[in-house]
């Protein structure tokens, strides 16, 4: 029956995508339309999750996020929260993966919407791309997201963090909001099974600035690790 649903949801997920991608074309002339089609389309895509496999989405610590900019430093374990921060945030900024822009009508909104993409391998050339978008971010009063690993990994798993992490660390004075989530747990990375259960989406009170390089990474891990230590797993709540 999951298989089933999973593949349901495939089906559906595509025609949505595909439907306010076209329906929507003309959002691309401007960026609030753009946001708002982003929003939309995220949000039909957690609603096709609820009923189809009974996913659902909560979130934790939204008392910890501030009313104009801040960055948020994200652990990335599925290609759910890519979808999801923009209906969450208020029109974010994220930094993925540059190949993103690349998706069929989705991309154009993904980087017209908010979107810096980068080479993962691009080096010095890279960090300054995401310093430049950091300020545009801050002058905006929006919230910028960054996935320090720098790729997906399995819950339990910790890569180590990349350089664009720390850089806007020493690079801003905006508040670094740790975000902790368990969706790896029902959304598996490259994996088509999805399983029903709640992803829980967790934001964490702001690092002080002015931190060394190493406490300001070990505040962040231990943050992170922490808040995903007190998250329910499937086979806790089928306990």
């Amino acid at each position: 029956m999951i298989i089933l649903r999973s593949i349901a949801y495939f089906i559906c997920f595509s025609c949505w995508s595909l439907s306010i991608a076209a329906v929507a074309l003309p959002c691309l002339l401007s960026q609030n339309m753009t946001a708002r089609a982003m929003k939309a389309w995220a949000k039909g895509l957690l609603w096709l999750a609820e009923i189809i496999i009974n996913i659902k989405l909560e979130i934790r610590g939204s008392e910890n996020l501030p009313k104009g900019s801040c960055i948020i430093a994200a652990q990335h374990q599925s290609a759910f929260e890519t979808y999801m921060i923009f209906l969450v945030l208020d029109k974010p900024i994220a930094i993925m993966k540059e190949s993103l822009k690349w998706i069929p009508l989705i991309g154009w909104y993904i980087q017209r919407g908010g979107l810096i993409g980068i080479d993962r391998k691009g080096g010095a050339r890279s960090i300054r791309r995401i310093l430049t978008a950091s300020e545009a971010a801050i002058t905006a009063e929006r919230k910028l997201v960054i996935f320090p690993e720098g790729t997906r990994t399995n819950p339990g798993d910790y890569e180590k963090y990349k350089p664009g992490v720390v850089a806007l660390y020493n690079h801003n004075n905006a508040p670094i909001i740790p975000m902790a989530l368990n969706s790896g747990h029902y959304w598996g990375k490259q994996q088509l099974i999805k399983k029903p259960g709640t992803i829980i989406f967790e934001f964490l009170p702001e690092i002080p600035p002015g931190l060394s390089k190493s406490d300001f990474i070990y505040q962040l891990r231990a943050a992170i690790e922490g808040a995903n230590s007190n998250m329910p797993t499937p086979n806790e709540v089928n306990d």
